[in-house]
């Protein structure tokens, strides 16, 4: 009966594999991954190893599968897909086999370059600060850490700027590299990926970068918002997430924005990413802020008054990044004038940096200053058009609307003509993605922000 069952299985198989890639056959349907339970009364059941292979299997190759058996079976049959545990474990078992088994030193796979030399040194596990925004991630990264590819994956950090995301991601992987230094991991921002891909295209060497992407154990990218509207670049990593991911092996993302949010994110993808740990980084609360006040000055080697301390803050309220700063102003000019930092220098250093702005800036303002830039009428930025003329001024005001301190994404879409919370963290993350290869826009924002004192 079962070799029966075995020869349908096989016939159907070599249907199929006419309708595949080799990619995708290879991946999906190898016979220590997929295995048929039973062929008969018209129902084709598949036994596969986890939840995740049922997923991609039921979304993507239900069709196929079931044209490739009607032909063997002689009509079209029910098909049904459940997990094994047998199949789990053997999947686990050889996974752990492949982690454990000795090597050469010669043979000890060594992290690409580009990766190597991605990591800056300052972005170490020990000196980020942790504290309530922030402690849930960390908690989070440092599980993968211990056991890659094992409670968490994928796992995905969104927040602001300047919160800490590619600190995290930089120093979970020098981690990963010191722990398990047999594994097979790469850290990379999103755009060296994209750079990485397109490059592969017109060089005929894109299945090298496929195998090296597909033969990761763990696989960081950093800034994926930096992938939205790269089409061909989205379809390329759901491959590769796909296949790292019915591997068992370890995923770990960061955006500016949840994949909910993401605006022309393919729905399987968006639907991947939902289903791991998705978690999200606050602005530094005051005990935070304190903490890493005392952290920074530490870092440079200047003793903060407490009294200094405690007035940067409480008047430095927004991203870990403009904090530091602050006490790098503060300490800088203090060795300067060869003095002891005090609250009349914390202050003329924070007068300096602009951020003790007396009145904060205003939506009118902002959209007066963008409008007057772009000689449009501030109306239109109010207005329903979404001509590109418009619609990117739009997105350039919302962005400055965000990075100001006091205004919720509500807030800001209900003052951009009644648009949702959505809408406005789509605007904002194109804005940042842009800002990352476009000099010309980091020109215009830069003129805006002048105008209006920042």
């Amino acid at each position: 009966m079962e070799r029966a069952i075995a020869e349908r299985w096989q016939a159907i198989l070599d249907v199929l594999r006419k309708d595949l890639t080799l990619t995708q056959f290879e991946t999906w349907f190898d016979v220590s991954k997929v295995k048929p339970a039973s062929i008969d009364d018209g129902v084709l059941h598949l036994d596969v190893p986890n939840r995740y292979f049922k997923a991609v299997l039921s979304e993507n190759y239900r069709p196929k599968i079931v044209r490739a058996a009607e032909k063997i079976m002689g009509m079209e049959p029910r098909l049904e897909i459940s997990v094994s545990g047998e199949l789990y474990r053997a999947l686990r078992s050889q996974q752990q086999e492949e982690v454990l088994l000795p090597l050469a030193p010669e043979q000890v796979r060594k992290p690409a370059v580009s990766s190597q030399s991605a990591l800056n040194l300052l972005f170490s596990w020990d000196s980020f600060v942790v504290g309530h925004g922030n402690r849930l991630a960390h908690s989070a990264l440092a599980t993968v850490a211990e056991s890659p590819g094992g409670v968490y994956n994928p796992v995905l950090i969104h927040g602001g700027h300047g919160l800490g995301k590619t600190h995290l991601l930089q120093a979970v992987t020098a981690v990963i590299r010191e722990k398990h230094p047999e594994v097979n991991i790469a850290f990379m921002p999103s755009e060296t990926f994209v750079n990485e891909y397109v490059g592969a295209v017109p060089s005929k060497s894109l299945p090298a970068f496929r195998k090296k992407m597909r033969s990761l154990d763990v696989l960081v990218v950093d800034d994926f918002h930096f992938f939205l509207g790269k089409h061909k670049t989205l379809q390329e990593f759901r491959h590769t997430f796909d296949t790292l991911q019915s591997m068992g092996k370890q995923i770990v993302l960061s955006s500016l924005v949840p994949p909910g949010d993401m605006e022309g994110l393919p729905a399987a993808l968006k639907g991947r990413l939902m289903s791991g740990l998705m978690i999200r980084l606050e602005p530094p609360g005051p005990d935070l802020r304190m903490d890493l006040v005392r952290a920074k000055a530490a870092r440079i080697r200047v003793q903060l008054p407490e009294a200094v301390a405690t007035y940067l803050a409480g008047h430095v309220s927004g991203s870990v990044r403009e904090i530091e700063g602050a006490v790098a102003k503060v300490c800088a000019m203090a060795l300067s004038d060869g003095r002891v930092p005090d609250v009349p220098l914390a202050r003329k250093a924070l007068a300096e940096l602009q951020s003790l702005r007396q009145e904060p800036v205003s939506l009118s303002e902002i959209a007066d200053a963008v409008a007057d830039y772009f000689r449009l009428d501030p109306s239109a930025l109010r207005g329903r058009s979404r001509i590109r003329s418009i619609a990117v001024p739009r997105h350039v005001a919302m962005y400055l609307a965000k990075e100001f301190n006091g205004y919720s994404l509500t807030e800001i879409g209900q003052f951009f003509g009644g648009r949702n919370h959505s809408t406005v963290l789509y605007a904002t993350a194109r804005i940042a993605a842009d800002l990352a290869e476009n000099h010309q826009l980091k020109q215009i924002i830069s003129k805006i922000r002048s105008s209006l004192g920042r």
